[in-house]
C-alpha cells in the first residue's frame, strides 16, 4: 500500500508539473502573429504537373493572385 500511495504522488507531482510547464509555454510571445495567415495543403495531380517547374508556376501564380485580393 506504501508503494501505492508513492506512485500516485509521483504521478500527481509530475501531471502539476507538465500542467504548469503547459501554461507557461502557452503565454511565451512567439514573435509571430498568427493573425491572417492562411495554411493549407494542395496536392496537385502528378498526370497534370509532371515537373518541378510547372508545380513552381502553379504555386507561384497562386501567390500572385490571392496578394492580388482585397483584405
Amino acid at each position: 500500500m506504501v508503494v501505492e500511495v508513492a506512485l500516485a504522488l509521483t504521478l500527481l507531482v509530475g501531471a502539476s508539473l507538465l500542467m504548469r510547464s503547459f501554461l507557461a509555454i502557452s503565454h511565451v510571445e512567439m514573435g509571430i502573429k498568427p493573425d491572417h495567415v492562411l495554411v493549407a495543403r494542395l496536392p496537385l495531380p502528378p498526370d497534370r504537373y509532371k515537373n518541378a517547374a510547372q508545380m513552381t508556376f502553379f504555386y507561384r501564380s497562386l501567390v500572385d493572385r490571392s496578394r492580388a485580393c482585397p483584405e
